[in-house]
Formats: C-alpha cells, structure tokens, sequence
C-alpha cells in the first residue's frame, strides 16, 4: 500500500540534513547505480539531476542562503505495496508527484530504487526556492500524503489508510504526539517558515494557508488563534518563546522582510538566476575538458563567452553579449575555481589526455568515464583521432563512439558543441 513519509533515523527522528556532507552524502545515495537506474531518475528545475549537489549549493549561494547548521534540504520516501508496481509505473508518479504546487520554484532530485523486494522513490527537495530565496515552509506530511494518495488511486494502486500510518509511526512519535507536542511543534514551525518571508498579514495568512493551516487575527482579540489541518486550534501564547510571537513581533519581521526584499525584481532575479547557473555549468564542463588557460577561453569563446583573466585582477569575469558579468568568485565550490584551481584543473586534464595519447588510461568508474569522454572529444578535434582509436574506448559501452558520433553530426549542420550533454 503506497504512502509518503519523511525520512528518520534509528530513533524515530526526522532526518535533520544541516551539513553540506550530509547533504551530499543523501544525493549520492539516491543516485546510487546499484539502487537505480538513468531512466528511474528525474528531476525539477536542474539542469542535470546527478549533479543536484552542485545546483543545490549554487540556487544556496546566489540568495545567501548556505549557510550550514540549518536544514539544507528535505527527505521524503514514497513506498509501495510489493509487487504492486513497476518501477516504470513509479516513475511515472513520481513525475507527476513533484509537479503539485507545493513544490512550485524548489528544486527536486528523485530516483525510484528497485533493490529492495518493494519499490519506492526518494525526493531530496533543496530547501531555498530557486525563484525567490524563500525557504521550504510546509510543515505538515499529511498534505504530501494527500498529493501522494490522489495519485495513487487514480493509477489503480492502493494506499495506506491513515490509522495503518500511525501504526508505522516510530515509538517516539507515537510519544509525543500522545503528550500533544508534535502537532504543536509543528504548527509553530509552519508560523516560524512563514514568518521567514512574509512582508505583510496577506502574505502571512496566505502561506499559512498553503501549509493547510487557518489564521484568525483580529484587533478585538490579543492573542492569534491557529487551527492545523486536523482541526487543532493553538494560540501563540503557548508557543515556545511566546514574545517573538506577539502581534508587534510578528509585524516587525514582516517589516525587516519588506525592507530586505523591496529592491528585488522577482522576473529579473529569476532570468539573473537562470543565466548565472548556466554560466557556471558551461564553466565547469569546459574546467573538465580544457589542458590550458588559452584553450579554457578559446572554448569559453566557442560557447559565446567572453572571458576577461587579467594578472592584476583577483578573480575571473565570464559574460555573453548582452547580459551581465558573472565573477567566478560566486561559482560553487569556491576553491575550485580560483585562478588556481582552474590551473590545477587543466594541468590534470593533461596529464589524463597523455596518459590517453599513450594508451595506459583506464576508467575506474561512470563519472571519470564521463570525463573522460569529454577529454577523447577534445583530442580527436586537436588531432583527427579515429573512433576507437584508444585503448579505453574498448570496454565503453557504446558511450564514447555514439557522443562522437552525435558531435560531428551537430558539426555538420552547424551547430556548436553541447557541453551538458
């Protein structure tokens, strides 16, 4: 029977990602070859879901948001009855799953595993939205639950009834929520997720709303009155330091919102947003390819980049005609594109294209496969090298040959080269 949970440790926690390793670390696992397949992989507003690390990081960045000891992104599974379905099928929901509104402008990378005798999908959600800044705010699983219970009925899958999910719950769960502090604790966090962003009582009530939850505030009353999806009703007396949830509380963070977000354009910091990523990936994958800084920019050139790497200035300016400059100063991890790092990145790439030259190169693994790829293609335009040509091309499966293949067809009509791809 098919539900959506969020992921908890041994103890019956929620999973707490705050770490930048830790957030790594969950991404990797979800794309696990061993656990997944390509094809049982997807994702929303990245550009390639394998590197959701480094496009998490970059959405953290460029709206000062990644800072670590807060929750970097979200963990949620969603499991299946065994033999209920395919992992095609699975897919299939999972794509249609991420598309509900909740989860409008947040990036998602998901994969549906199929190593275990019953089939579920993980969600790792990066928790700054890419078109805004604003933090991840729903607080409640069970309006995931719902999504997730829509779907599945409409597929012909049966779903978990909801005293069979309390029943999963972990002992500590089932604690709390019988001394009544969960359901408080999270209602407080939805006002905390709300309160992030929310520049007046519109705005407030509205994302509150979104989270499934209902506001009365009314000048005759002191006190605000919450009530939860199931009904509850909580006032902010009761919350956890109550003082930073008076009324003149919570309207001076709507004012310190106001004043920080009034300069911002939403349009323009999106399409800023958009170019600025893809400049960092066609930054990265040349760094992966080029053997010299003359070659970087000569490739940078053939993308429509002009690159500016003066001596006597510290970091490095990329822009098309156009846009604005973008700094290598704001890339994502910082170190490796430095000036210096960029260097060390090309003197690699040489070492590996000799090694390729002379026959003794091997791929360990997929990734260095990928790279690898890249490094052949850049040789065989150098130096006419035929397909097949080297020794690492022998055991490829098919991957390099068909890339080559696909680049002088582009070639031949004209087209650049697709770094990305």
């Amino acid at each position: 029977m098919a539900t959506v949970i969020q992921a908890q440790d041994k103890s019956g926690k929620y999973m707490k990602y705050d770490t930048k390793s830790k957030m790594k670390y969950i991404l990797d696992y979800v794309h696990d070859p061993e656990k997944t397949r390509s094809e049982l992989q997807g994702g929303t507003l990245l550009m390639n879901p394998e590197n959701a690390y480094d496009e998490f990081m970059l959405t953290k960045q460029l709206w000062g948001k990644d800072q670590e000891g807060k929750r970097m992104c979200m963990h949620y599974i969603q499991s299946f009855k065994p033999g209920e379905v395919t992992p095609e099928l699975a897919k299939q929901i999972a794509d249609e799953f991420v598309k509900q509104k909740n989860f409008q402008g947040f990036q998602i990378s998901y994969a549906v595993h199929t190593d275990k005798d019953h089939i579920h999908t993980h969600f790792i959600l990066n928790t700054v939205n890419v078109e805004d800044g604003h933090k991840w705010q729903l607080a409640d699983l069970k309006i995931l639950r719902r999504v997730s219970d829509r779907l599945c009925k409409k597929h012909g899958l049966s779903i978990l009834p909801e005293k069979e999910v309390a029943k999963s719950k972990s002992p500590a769960q089932r604690d709390a929520e019988r001394n009544g502090t969960s359901w408080k604790k999270e209602t407080q966090m939805a006002v905390d997720a709300a309160l992030e962003v929310a520049e007046n009582h519109t705005e407030f009530f509205w994302l509150m709303n979104k989270q499934g939850y209902q506001v009365r505030w009314k000048n005759e009353y002191k006190y605000v009155l919450f009530t939860n999806p199931d009904g509850k009703k909580m006032r902010n007396r009761i919350f956890e330091n109550p003082g930073n949830y008076t009324k003149e509380a919570m309207r001076e963070r709507f004012r310190e919102n106001y004043k920080r977000h009034k300069n911002k354009e939403p349009d323009e910091k999106s399409e800023s947003l958009n170019y600025r990523t893809e400049t960092f990936f066609i930054v990265r994958d040349v760094a992966n390819t080029a053997t010299s800084k003359e070659e970087f920019i000569q490739l940078m050139e053939q993308n429509d980049y002009h690159v500016q790497w003066n001596d006597d200035h510290k970091y490095i300016t990329f822009w098309k005609d156009g846009h604005k400059p973008v700094r290598n100063r704001s890339f994502y991890p910082k170190e490796e594109y430095t000036k210096e790092g960029l260097e060390e990145k090309f003197k690699r790439n040489e070492e590996r294209l000799n090694r390729i030259r002379s026959g003794k190169y091997d791929a360990k693994n997929v990734v260095e496969l990928q790279k690898l790829d890249k490094l052949f293609l850049l040789f065989s335009i150098i130096e006419g090298a035929e397909d097949n040509a080297y020794p690492h091309q022998t055991n490829l499966h098919e991957h390099s040959v068909r890339s080559i293949d696909e680049w002088k067809r582009e070639q031949a009509k004209g087209h650049g080269m697709d770094w990305e791809r």
